[in-house]
């Protein structure tokens, strides 16, 4: 892409989920792991978002319900009716 985000800008695509490691993930497990579905207690799953449950624009981690986001402008409107892969 040759591009990096500042703070000034938002991100434009679609978005399923957001998984937080103990680690850095290398290039292969991505590649190998990228559409394949969470237990929950996988090793070193530190924060995991799912986009589809939603509070408004409020998303809980399903690890640990007190952690939040807040996603500006993450609406029903801004949600694709197509779904996930998974």
């Amino acid at each position: 892409w040759d591009y990096f985000f500042t703070q000034y800008e938002d991100y434009k695509g679609l978005v399923d989920e957001l998984r937080f490691w103990d680690r850095a993930r290398t290039p292969e497990e991505l590649a190998a792991q990228w559409d394949v579905g969470l237990r929950g207690d996988e090793a070193g799953l530190v924060g995991w978002f799912d986009f589809a449950a939603r509070d408004g624009e409020v998303f809980r981690d399903r690890l640990d319900p007190t952690r939040v986001l807040h996603l500006h402008r993450a609406g029903p409107e801004a949600h694709a009716p197509e779904g996930a892969p998974l």
